[in-house]
């Protein structure tokens, strides 16, 4: 761009700029969601979260409960206990058996390959 052609140059930049205007002025009557709106609704405070009441979670959990035994889903509180000691017998410290010899012939077989 020089002094000679700056005429030029701008025309076609405004040329470029009204083109840009016009379709993004049909992107806007076409689409279904008005940006002005959308904002302004995005940026509405959120009502504030409902929170039930203690005697409300409380009875709802008895009514559960109640639903429970007599559905007669509530095991024992022996077999609840067995199963919380098979749970807790597996954790990242307790020692697992290994088979020595499978072992074994695996650490061979990797050696003759090698």
């Amino acid at each position: 761009c020089s002094v000679a052609n700056l005429e030029e140059h701008l025309q076609v930049h405004e040329d470029v700029t009204a083109q840009l205007h016009a379709h993004w002025r049909q992107r806007y009557l076409t689409t279904k969601v008005r940006t002005q709106e959308a904002l302004f609704e995005w940026v509405q405070p959120k009502p504030p979260k409902a929170y039930e009441s203690i005697d409300e979670i409380y009875d709802r959990l008895v009514m559960a409960a109640n639903n429970a035994v007599q559905l007669g889903a509530d095991d024992d509180e022996e077999e609840m206990e067995r199963r919380a000691e098979q749970k807790s017998a597996f954790t990242p410290f307790s020692r697992r058996k290994v088979n020595k010899s499978k072992e074994q012939k695996q650490i061979q077989e990797w050696a003759r390959r090698r």
